[in-house]
């Protein structure tokens, strides 16, 4: 089984867990920034079933990164000769 806060088998989901924390910070915590990381985790190798993230949220902003993401983007920035590795 697989499984992370965002997966189907936990019953969760990232973005409406950073949607109701943006409303709670507007309404309660205006001056306040707050941030959480999750993961997926599977008892079986599979492509893809492993890996995770964060999100960062303030009053006027958010953002969130995966990890997926970011190791994709690292690697096509490498291979193009953008960045060095390291």
């Amino acid at each position: 089984m697989c499984s992370g806060f965002g997966s189907e088998d936990a019953g969760g989901d990232v973005n409406s867990l950073a949607d109701f924390l943006e409303k709670f910070i507007n309404q309660f915590r205006p001056d306040e920034v707050i941030w959480f990381e999750y993961a997926f985790t599977c008892d079986q190798l599979r492509p893809g079933a492993f890996g995770g993230g964060c999100v960062v949220i303030a009053r006027k902003a958010s953002a969130g990164m995966d990890t997926s993401a970011w190791a994709a983007d690292k690697e096509e920035s490498i291979k193009e000769g953008r960045q060095q590795p390291g």
